[in-house]
């Protein structure tokens, strides 16, 4: 029965596609539609911008987005970037294991790792622990955005 069926499927295939003689099947392999880009979530990334600019991120750090040129901490353009570097960094003694847990990591207890250049600067940053939960996710996601 299954050899009628498939002899039925490939005549009717001939014939449709204009052709009375059989020719060889050629196997086509099934399109895989490409991945989406994640999208962004603009409202958390705004909140984020806002918990930058309140708790003077910018005072030391630039981070073009939120339109600060601080002058004694490393940059936050490409940090999302820039994370995953020092995550492979040898020197590197955190426990974090991916790029949000890095910056979490980083905010929260800022003395794990010592930025590369900025090892010996006077101006060592705060532990900000008593940054409310949501506003430490917000400012989680936008430097984990910054990938460019």
């Amino acid at each position: 029965m299954r050899k009628v069926v498939f002899l039925w499927a490939l005549w009717s295939s001939l014939l449709l596609a204009g052709c009375g003689a059989a020719s060889p099947t050629v196997a086509v392999a099934p399109t895989v539609a490409p991945t989406p880009p994640p999208t962004v979530d603009e409202t958390l990334l705004t909140r984020g911008i806002t918990v930058y600019r309140a708790q003077y991120c910018g005072s030391c750090h630039t981070l073009s987005v939120a339109n600060t040129h601080g002058m004694f901490g490393p940059p936050h353009d490409s940090m999302g970037l820039i994370a995953a570097e020092r995550l492979q960094d040898p020197n590197y003694t955190g426990q974090a294991t991916t790029i949000e847990a890095y910056l979490r990591e980083s905010i929260l207890e800022p003395l794990v790792y010592d930025a590369p250049g900025y090892e010996m600067t006077q101006h060592s940053m705060p532990a900000f622990v008593t940054l409310p939960e949501a506003d430490l996710d917000a400012l989680v996601y936008l430097l984990a955005q910054q990938n460019q």
